[in-house]
């Protein structure tokens, strides 16, 4: 099992979320203060492919995208308020 697959979990509500594991020299691994997460996704698919750009960005491959392009790449729609419908999944 690779690190990212063990910084993707399922949630209590059903849905899917990745937690950073803590990165030595980042932000992510400052003592007291909490490791980038994204949670919310409605598959495993989705929470690990925004791990994988979070931990692209650590290795310095470059920013990771903003969320809402990285919503309409993942084919949610996005609704005015930031929400994604449950229809759109």
């Amino acid at each position: 099992m690779t690190l990212l697959d063990k910084s993707v979990t399922k949630d209590a509500d059903g849905t899917w979320g990745f937690q950073c594991p803590g990165v030595q020299g980042s932000p992510c691994g400052t003592p007291g203060v909490a490791p980038f997460s994204s949670t919310g996704w409605p598959t495993k698919k989705m929470a690990a492919a925004r791990g994988a750009q979070h931990f692209a960005e650590h290795k310095g491959e470059g920013p990771m995208q903003e969320l809402h392009d990285f919503r309409v790449d993942q084919g949610l729609v996005v609704n005015d308020d930031g929400s994604v419908s449950v229809k759109d999944l």
